[in-house]
């Protein structure tokens, strides 16, 4: 099943990573080779608590880490159309960490654990299993609740006194640390999914040192939740560690269609001045040829956007450059090299092959280091150049939204408390909650004091109209009639004379014309407060 995707089917992975230093490219580059779309990590090595993009553009993975002194640490990788689905994020300690996300109609919880070695104290075991039997607790009934991790535990090829749990395809002999994960199972209703399937040694084996092999990563699902689990593997590869696959088919979690491209007018060129100066011209010239009759407004809306299409053009499909901001060559022929020898290690499995891989290994390290080093350079000088520029703003900006653990719009409850998932369902919960925001008006007695004064309005002038328009901000949203700002300033005094006219006819008494009459409501989630609350998130309208 590794190269099939059903339309209902999300792969979750479970992933020993041994360090994320100098890694995370080639650690997100395999989780999206092998379909993964939810890894839980372990052993990151990172130090503190935060989450970041990574991996390369078009295939970019959010990863939300919780470390400690830097030799262990437990994240949640998931692939970056998933990201803004998640509800919660809760970092329980260096070794338990828990994502809950919405896919189709049903909530997700993901529980990335790293159990304490055998010989580690027994009061830190202790600790690690209550944490995680307390974040399954926290689970609601109807959640499909995962447990992703490296036990450090060996459950054993059979059942034997744990048939509930244990599906009887394991792999080789039961320890204690081994009974600690069925206990765990069996108290919270789980099965070990690695159990479940027969497989070859070579699928079911997830660790790797010399001559000694065996399985001590696991995913366990709730036993109600078995029948949609439809494969269970171990995945080998460079690490000593394989990655642990499983696949889940649910008609809930909705149908995983293609996202369809949305063609978009190429504003942006009236940014280059022979572009505008063209722009500007076809304008003119379209509105002195045009017929006069009509609305003012809606005549000039279309022969803007006419001459946009014309002069400026749309986009025809999206970005292929799969790269991140620091690749180049360089790093892309290392990455090869070291795959390369790495398969010729394993092949011939000898000490000079290993050698060759080893030096390819460090090679490859130094490449990214320097790639990045150079990139930053580079972009350090860009802005040395033009400190004006809105380009470290912008980077900024991005940074400090990439990082955020909660983006929303995932889901939302409505007034009875439902969690309401699909997109009908969230549009008539939103339509609700802003009527009522935005028609609830304060009580008072209607008692106005006020001077009336009798006297002519004065007139808008073009060089007001020609000062508020200059003043326009560029790149903001152009809302229903598609008319952005950069059109009206490129449109020249065409433009001026046609707002000036319709703010004059306002004046009169004559109102304002339709477009300006509707408009589209956006909910921005604020940042705090509960993700599923429509009370967490301000209405903007465009």
């Amino acid at each position: 099943m590794d190269g099939l995707a059903t339309c209902n089917q999300q792969r979750f992975g479970t992933w020993n990573v041994g360090s994320l230093s100098g890694r995370s490219l080639e650690v997100a580059d395999e989780l999206w080779r092998r379909r993964v779309d939810v890894c839980a990590v372990q052993e990151t090595r990172w130090k503190g608590e935060a989450s970041k993009f990574v991996g390369a553009k078009g295939r970019r993975y959010k990863l939300w880490w919780k470390g400690d002194d830097g030799t262990g640490g437990v994240g949640v990788m998931m692939k970056e159309e998933l990201a803004e689905k998640v509800l919660e994020v809760r970092r329980k300690s260096a070794r338990v960490i828990v994502v809950v996300l919405a896919i189709g109609t049903l909530t997700v919880r993901v529980i990335s654990g790293y159990a304490p070695q055998q010989n580690r104290m027994e009061e830190e075991k202790v600790q690690f299993y209550d944490d995680v039997a307390e974040e399954i607790g926290q689970a609601g009934s109807d959640e499909f609740v995962m447990l992703l991790g490296d036990l450090n535990g060996h459950v054993g090829a059979s059942a034997d006194g744990y048939e509930g749990v244990h599906g009887g395809c394991g792999y080789g002999v039961r320890n204690e640390e081994g009974c600690r994960v069925l206990e765990l199972a069996d108290a919270h209703s789980m099965v070990v999914g690695n159990t479940l399937f027969k497989r070859e040694p070579a699928r079911l084996i997830t660790y790797r040192s010399g001559e000694n092999m065996s399985v001590i990563d696991y995913v366990l699902v709730k036993a109600k939740d078995r029948k949609y689990v439809k494969n269970v593997k171990a995945i080998p590869g460079m690490l000593q560690h394989s990655l642990v696959v499983m696949d889940v088919v649910s008609k809930e979690m909705g149908r995983r269609e293609k996202e369809k491209f949305v063609s978009r007018r190429k504003t942006w060129k009236l940014k280059d001045v022979e572009v505008r100066k063209a722009f500007e011209v076809k304008v003119a010239e379209s509105w002195e040829s045009g017929c006069k009759d009509g609305d003012v407004w809606e005549r000039y809306r279309d022969c803007v956007l006419a001459t946009a299409d014309e002069v400026c053009g749309w986009t025809k499909g999206k970005c292929r450059h799969g790269e991140t901001w620091w690749w180049d060559e360089g790093v892309r022929k290392a990455l090869e090299d070291k795959k390369e020898r790495f398969k010729e290690w394993k092949r011939d499995k000898t000490v000079e092959a290993e050698s060759e891989y080893k030096k390819a290994k460090k090679s490859a390290k130094q490449a990214v280091a320097i790639a990045m080093k150079e990139a930053s350079d580079r972009l350090m000088k860009e802005m040395e150049v033009d400190v004006s520029s809105k380009k470290m703003f912008k980077i900024a900006k991005q940074s400090v939204k990439d990082r955020k653990d909660v983006i929303g719009h995932g889901c939302v409850r409505d007034r009875f408390g439902k969690l309401c998932m699909n997109e009908r369902e969230r549009a008539k919960v939103w339509k609700d909650h802003m009527e009522k925001v935005m028609n609830e008006e304060n009580e008072w007695d209607g008692d106005v004091e006020v001077d009336v004064t009798h006297r002519t309005v004065e007139r808008v002038t073009m060089e007001e109209v020609e000062k508020a328009v200059k003043a326009m901000k560029l790149g903001k949203a152009a809302g229903v009639s598609e008319v952005a700002a950069e059109h009206i300033k490129a449109s020249g005094m065409v433009g001026i004379e046609v707002i000036t006219e319709i703010a004059n006819r306002v004046l009169d008494g004559e109102g304002i014309p339709e477009d300006w009459r509707h408009s589209v409501l956006v909910p921005l989630y604020k940042g705090k407060g509960d993700v599923r609350d429509c009370g967490a998130y301000r209405g903007v309208k465009l």
